[in-house]
């Protein structure tokens, strides 16, 4: 048994042709012998399960949920699995813009003290007054945020905890918190804030 971080991906766009993606770390403890890829397959089904819902609901419903992607990104590595999503965002209006986005900063329990950003892509109209988020939204985001913290049962029986990952220091560390920075953030053409 022994701890390897697996990496998700979630691969979107909305109706105007605009692509985005997020990538998301979870440090798993691999317990009963599974492949590398039947690790990432279920780590795709029960997030799904548990997120999907509420992530969705941070979206515009012009924005598109295309596929998910998850494999092994450290140790051995390992082989890629895909899930096919095709689900809309739930919110019921259309998003402002791919490029405006809710920057949700994540704490972990590093002594480094480097954490984690989200920059979710393509909120629904309505969810701002001026630029900062509306109540309604920062509580669709709170949901969002306990799921993810909620660490995932798969295959095994294994676990899957939400974590950052340096690939520079070779190092993951669990997230404890997430918090919804205040005001919008924009992005540039490779989706890097513009802060």
């Amino acid at each position: 048994m022994s701890n390897e971080t697996y990496e998700i991906s979630l691969s979107m766009h909305n109706q105007a042709g605009n692509f985005f993606q997020n990538v998301f770390a979870y440090d798993v403890n691999e317990a009963g012998g599974h492949s590398a890829f039947d690790y990432a397959d279920d780590l795709i089904t029960k997030w799904i399960a548990q997120n999907e819902t509420s992530f969705l609901a941070l979206l515009g419903d012009d924005v598109i949920l295309d596929f998910y992607t998850a494999k092994r990104v450290s140790g051995s590595k390992g082989p890629a699995a895909t899930g096919i999503s095709g689900n809309a965002g739930s919110a019921a209006s259309a998003s402002i813009s791919t490029g405006l986005s809710a920057d949700i900063f994540w704490l972990n329990g590093s002594t480094t003290n480097r954490g984690g950003h989200t920059f979710i892509g393509g909120p629904p109209q309505g969810t701002l007054i001026g630029d900062l988020w509306q109540g309604g939204f920062s509580t669709k985001v709170a949901t969002w945020v306990t799921n993810m913290l909620t660490a995932l049962n798969i295959i095994g029986p294994s676990s899957a905890t939400f974590s950052t990952f340096s690939r520079k220091l070779a190092s993951v560390s669990h997230i404890t918190k997430g918090i919804l920075r205040p005001k919008a953030t924009m992005m540039n053409r490779r989706l890097k804030p513009q802060i």
